[in-house]
């Protein structure tokens, strides 16, 4: 009992006492930290060194709100940002292998700092868990301090943690356990010779230090540059070159860009990025530091000017829709007419800029304000393209309203003709025996025939056109300044040929009534109304005007009028069919012409005549030819 006594007393004592260092490591109730939250918060912090823009809240984002202030890590004042700067815990740890590691070629087993930080018996009695040595050390390796030997067991494709590969690291608890050996990274040589160089890639100034921890970071900067910029770099090349050989003009910037595609194409996120990167700016841009080993202020200062113009180009392309629509905008033809000069004026200037692009090119604030314009100009802004866009829309606006309200209405000219009280007469009337064959249904196909050729627009709407107009000179119509007269012409054209088409049908089919024949069988009946009416007209208008309105009184009078009408026989004969013995035919000629046109019908009359007699009709039918 004495023996036990004398062990448990000064571990109770110590308890109680709170001599454990990690004393100061408390979290808010109700949570506890657990193994799996270690896992959590690496993945979540400490692999990245921040949580990652927009990175949506899950477990891993709950695990260092939760537990990341109390382990010291980062700061209530920014959350996001891995930060250790005031944890004593992590600069014991560094202090401890910085004393016994003399260099980055000697190692240490992670068994021996496991000894010293967890639970009682190190040199200070950390009272620290295995995971929270493991978060500190994993803190060290994202400063670029330390790198972190792996056993086999890992699962990882790499035997080595360091601050290169941490971020793509997916941790486990397998990971954690394989962690084995531990070594100081080595010092970065030749950092002073990229530094120069790298202050003007990344565009801000470096200033000298010897801090591995800064440096490193640096050098992560660069990464995440070079690996953002690989695609973007790529891209902006093909764009620019797209969008000069639109434009028809040459880039002056051509050589940089393709320097900065390369450049910025070269994988440094393995091995030893510094020579990497020095090598890449001899291999691309021909500086010397990779082989002298020191920097040159020409060349750091020719890199400033070449990035600067690669950066140019970029803002440029960022325009490229704008600029191509300016484009289209200013090879579209405008007539030569008073209302369309002063957008004549802004093409040319606008097509002038175009071809001059170099103050553009070097001036963001020109190129937005002097070329491209506000969304909304005003009057006192002009010879820009929105400008240009803005005016040109207004006018084209008009002119689609004017030429499709016109070809709407010679539209349905047309096809009035064929609806309505007149229209429905004739569809009865046309079963006249003298009338036939039937004629309104070809009629109507013809007319539509002319109606279709005018010009339509299915989405005449100012949205519609509004929006076609963003990016191109017409509507989806196909409608422009150089087409609209010639669209108005066909409309009225076809007004014209579809009315005299109109008059002229019906005039062939009532002159019918008017032939002597026709006239002898109606006399029988003259004691009808309607007859004794059509008796006395004179011309094919007074016929259709008589029985339109008496049919549109009474469709009856059909059946009266062919009561008196021998079924009429009505052979269609083709003019073209006529083959005169001469075709070009002297004054002396014509009346043997004439004879055999004469030849001609008789010969088609008497077949006609022929069939009739076959079949028995001869008295009961009256033969006509038609002429077609």
């Amino acid at each position: 009992a004495g023996a036990l006594e004398a062990i448990l007393t000064p571990l109770i004592e110590r308890a109680l006492s709170g001599v454990y260092e990690s004393r100061d490591i408390k979290f808010e109730h109700p949570f506890i930290f657990k193994k799996e939250d270690a896992v959590k918060i690496l993945n979540g912090l400490v692999k990245s060194g921040k949580i990652p823009h927009n990175t949506k809240p899950g477990k891993n984002t709950s695990a260092v709100q939760n537990f990341g202030s109390g382990l010291k890590i980062i700061k209530p004042t920014a959350e996001k940002e891995l930060d250790f700067s005031h944890n004593a815990h992590v600069k014991d740890i560094w202090d401890f292998i910085d004393t016994h590691l003399k260099d980055h070629t000697q190692t240490m087993s992670i068994d021996t700092i496991y000894k010293n930080f967890m639970g009682i018996g190190g040199p200070k009695d950390y009272g620290l868990t295995r995971r929270m040595v493991q978060i500190y050390l994993l803190c060290l390796v994202q400063s670029g301090k330390i790198q972190i030997n792996l056993t086999g067991k890992s699962g990882l494709t790499f035997s080595i943690l360091d601050y290169s590969n941490l971020e793509g690291i997916e941790f486990a608890a397998k990971v954690l356990d394989a962690m084995d050996v531990i070594q100081k990274v080595a010092k970065p040589e030749n950092w002073e010779v990229l530094r120069p160089y790298a202050e003007k890639i990344l565009n801000k100034p470096l200033p000298i230090t010897h801090d591995d921890a800064q440096i490193a970071k640096y050098r992560t900067q660069l990464k995440e540059l070079f690996n953002e910029q690989k695609d973007i770099a790529s891209r902006v090349q093909a764009q620019a070159q797209s969008l000069f050989a639109l434009l028809e003009n040459t880039n002056p910037y051509d050589s940089e860009v393709d320097q900065a595609a390369k450049f910025f194409g070269e994988d440094v996120s393995s091995g030893n990025d510094i020579e990497l990167i020095l090598f890449a700016l001899k291999q691309y841009f021909g500086y010397q530091a990779f082989d002298t080993g020191r920097a040159d202020d020409n060349e750091v200062n020719d890199l400033a000017v070449r990035l600067q113009h690669y950066k140019d180009i970029y803002q440029l392309v960022q325009y490229s829709s704008e600029l191509r629509t300016g484009y289209i905008y200013c090879q579209e033809p405008l007539p030569d007419i008073k209302a369309l000069e002063s957008i004549r004026n802004t093409q040319e200037a606008v097509a002038q800029k175009l071809k001059e692009l170099q103050p553009y090119i070097d001036s963001a604030v020109k190129l937005k304000t002097d070329l491209i314009g506000s969304n909304a100009p005003d009057k006192a802004e002009d010879n820009t393209i929105n400008a240009l866009i803005h005016d040109y829309s207004l006018a084209y606006i008009s002119l689609h309203d004017h030429i499709t309200e016109q070809c709407s209405l010679a539209y349905n000219e047309i096809t009035e003709l064929t609806a309505g009280p007149e229209w429905n007469a004739l569809l009865i009337l046309e079963e006249i025996t003298a009338l036939q064959p039937a004629f309104c249904s070809h009629l109507k196909e013809q007319l539509q025939g002319m109606a279709s050729g005018i010009f339509y627009c299915s989405d005449p709407s100012k949205k519609s056109i509004q929006k076609d107009l963003e990016t191109g000179t017409h509507h989806n119509c196909q409608l422009s300044f150089t087409n609209a007269s010639s669209f108005m012409g066909q409309a009225n054209l076809a007004k014209t040929e579809a009315i005299d088409c109109f008059e002229k049908t019906l005039n062939e089919k009532f002159k019918a009534l008017l032939h002597p024949a026709i006239i002898e069988r109606l006399e029988q009946g003259r004691k009808e109304p309607i007859i004794k009416k059509l008796l006395a007209c004179n011309s094919p208008s007074e016929v259709r005007s008589i029985l339109i309105k008496a049919v549109s009184a009474d469709p009856g009078i059909v059946e009266i009028i062919n009561r008196y009408l021998k079924r009429i026989v009505i052979k269609k004969v083709f003019i073209k069919d006529f083959e005169p013995e001469y075709r070009t035919i002297e004054i002396d000629q014509i009346d043997s012409l004439g004879t055999q046109f004469q030849d001609f019908l008789n010969k088609h009359l008497s077949e006609l005549i022929d069939e009739l007699k076959k079949a028995g009709l001869e008295e009961e039918t009256l033969p006509m030819l038609v002429l077609e």
